[in-house]
């Protein structure tokens, strides 16, 4: 297992651990693939995903939105199918949840 360095993102939060991170359209060989950086939060339920990249890269929605609590509100999320790599670990079909937003927070991935 790595470690990563905390970073300091302002004065409203806490230092946090940031990891690099890849994702691509599972099936395409990573030819549609975005590499990125996500907070590392291994107490969160999911891993969410800013739409944005979801759309980069193509990504394909797989169910109906759901609401997941973030910051202690309910957001909405979209379970969408990718392929990510990240550390030394490469994941052909995992299940992340789309939403709006521009951090990424990393936590329990599921695979397909």
């Amino acid at each position: 297992m790595a470690s990563y360095p905390y970073v300091d993102l302002g004065t409203e939060i806490p230092p946090i651990p940031i990891l690099p991170i890849e994702f691509w359209t599972p099936g395409f060989g990573g030819q549609l693939g975005i590499a990125t950086q996500a907070i590392l939060d291994t107490g969160s339920d999911c891993t969410l995903v800013p739409l944005d990249i979801l759309m980069q890269v193509k990504a394909k929605a797989i169910d109906r939105a759901l609401r997941v609590p973030v910051c202690g509100e309910l957001v909405l999320a979209v379970p969408y199918a990718v392929g990510l790599k990240f550390d030394r670990h490469k994941i052909s079909s995992g299940i992340v949840l789309g939403c709006e937003g521009s951090a990424i927070p990393f936590g329990r991935l599921h695979q397909r």
